[in-house]
């Protein structure tokens, strides 16, 4: 994966194998925001978090009423990448882009973590440390969702 600005815009180029597995998370989340309650990428453990419960019930609301944008454009960006017989395949994101895409990939980062029960001290391991192919798995997603954020925090909005 290699990434580059171009006219106030961000250009991600993939090797096909990337980009294929970036549309299988894509579908996933999107599958997420359909299907599935879009809480799922809310903690419901957030006891003494210090978050005031008229704020969590708020953003609770908020997700539900996103949630179909938010698959929506999780599949307009999926069919981006899903093309065949390349040797690169790129992805134009606008700024807007690049902050909407930060927040999908955190929150679907946190969910999966929460979900197979993945831990800090998991995060530091080989992917080959790891018990059971499907944490693998997992894990390798949330690395692969984490260096993209990192490619592209400099280029989020302010």
């Amino acid at each position: 994966m290699q990434i580059h600005p171009d006219r106030g815009n961000v250009i991600l180029d993939f090797f096909p194998a990337e980009a294929h597995f970036l549309a299988e998370i894509l579908g996933r989340i999107a599958h997420n925001y359909e299907e599935a309650d879009p809480g799922i990428y809310f903690s419901e453990d957030l006891g003494g978090s210090g978050y005031a419960e008229e704020d969590v019930e708020a953003w609770r609301q908020e997700l539900r009423e996103g949630g179909e944008d938010n698959a929506r454009l999780a599949r307009r960006w999926m069919a981006l990448l899903q093309v065949e017989n390349r040797e690169w395949i790129s992805w134009e994101m606008t700024p807007e882009d690049v902050g909407r895409f930060l927040l999908l990939a955190n929150d679907h980062r946190m969910y999966l973590a929460r979900r197979f029960g993945v831990t800090e001290q998991d995060m530091s391991l080989e992917i080959d440390e790891l018990e059971g192919d499907e944490r693998r798995v997992v894990l390798l997603e949330i690395h692969f969702l984490a260096h993209m954020m990192e490619l592209l925090l400099p280029f989020a909005p302010l």
